[in-house]
């Protein structure tokens, strides 16, 4: 199962909420493959293709592309901020690094 903190998911809300799409939700999909693995993107969108999976929590709507959800699988998507950077992070998944 894939885990979602809740500061991500604050953060994902925020960004739902500045991009002005009315009911938007979250998509996560893999946007390539490199010699690391995958790389995944994120999209803002009304709803999710039919095939991806939904995702529920705390009010957001988070679709996932197969392909990413079966590759995420027992990990977590989280939101981390320090001094100098911010961003969303995926924990727990094997990079072939």
């Amino acid at each position: 199962m894939i885990d979602i903190s809740n500061k991500a998911v604050e953060q994902f809300k925020n960004l739902v909420l500045e991009s002005g799409v009315e009911n938007g939700c979250i998509r996560i999909f893999v946007a390539g493959r490199g010699c690391c693995g995958l790389s995944f993107g994120m999209d803002i969108a009304e709803e999710g293709d039919i095939e991806d999976q939904l995702l529920e929590k705390n009010g957001l709507k988070i679709y996932i592309q197969q392909l990413a959800f079966d590759a995420l699988s027992n990990a977590t998507i989280d939101y981390m901020e320090d001094e100098y950077n911010s961003g969303f992070v995926i924990k727990g998944i094997a990079s072939s690094c």
